[in-house]
């Protein structure tokens, strides 16, 4: 029965974007479900993984975030239901180029719902969310439905309201 069910649910594309060593990577698996410890490498190239939450099957494109890769984000966005913009929260050296990267992302993304991580919660120098929702502007946002999850990926604690999000707005 689970497999007709996956079979004739919809199925709807989200990309996990966001800086290089966001956590992009740690935070797809924890939201598949793997509570296992998960060590990563940078990644050059995407992941993949399909969640089902909802009866609807979300399928999720970890794409990597170096600046040559990021470089090719604008030709993802149109097949794109929603965005996981992945923020390093406690890397405050880098915030300039955050801002530029997510603006790009809102200028080409055209009224996509976007969900922001406010990822690295647990270090003790991460960025507040009022801070960042004021360095990026968000409250000026009127173009697309935008949600703000604070989390650590090292644990999944805030993952059900995230996939409960995304579910009732793609």
């Amino acid at each position: 029965m689970g497999i007709l069910l996956a079979k004739f649910s919809p199925e709807y594309i989200i990309r996990i974007i966001g800086l290089d060593n966001s956590g992009k990577t740690t935070i797809l698996y924890r939201l598949k479900g793997d509570q296992s410890s998960i060590s990563t490498v940078s990644t050059n190239g995407f992941n993949l993984e399909t969640i089902q939450c909802m009866n609807k099957n979300l399928v999720i494109w970890d794409i990597g975030g170096h600046r040559n890769v990021r470089n090719l984000y604008r030709h993802y966005y149109p097949q794109s239901h929603a965005l996981i913009f992945v923020v390093d929260a406690s890397d405050h050296q880098r915030i300039d180029e955050m801002k530029d990267e997510f603006a790009e992302v809102l200028k080409c993304s055209e009224g996509v719902p976007t969900v922001l991580i406010l990822n690295k919660q647990d270090k003790e120098n991460a960025m507040t969310e009022s801070f960042i929702k004021e360095q990026l502007k968000l409250d000026d946002i009127k173009d697309r439905k935008w949600f703000v999850q604070l989390t650590s990926a090292l644990n999944s604690e805030s993952n059900s309201s995230l996939l409960q999000w995304l579910s009732n707005n793609i």
